[in-house]
């Protein structure tokens, strides 16, 4: 009966900043997309300057796996070194 059956595959598509599946975003934003092996210290690093440098406004951040607990860490970061910043937050999720 076994033999009728297939062994399926799991394909993960990658996100991308044009696919981000939220329906309002800033018109100008820079994206950071965490994941299991991102490091905390270069992204946050990263983040700052760009938002220092005047080049963005707004900023989305994104994880999946294993970089969503960091990725609420990265927003919480630099809420607390930026306290101009304002969070608005949405979950959303791919099947």
């Amino acid at each position: 009966v076994m033999e009728n059956y297939k062994k399926g595959k799991n394909i993960e598509e990658e996100l991308s900043k044009d696919k981000i599946p939220i329906e309002i975003l800033p018109e100008n934003f820079l994206w950071m997309h965490c994941k299991g092996g991102t490091q905390v210290n270069n992204v946050i690093d990263f983040a700052e300057k760009a938002l220092k440098s005047g080049d963005y406004r707004s900023m989305v951040w994104s994880g999946s796996g294993g970089g969503v607990p960091k990725t609420i860490s990265c927003a919480e970061i630099m809420k607390r070194n930026n306290p101009e910043l304002q969070q608005v937050t949405r979950v959303a999720y791919q099947k």
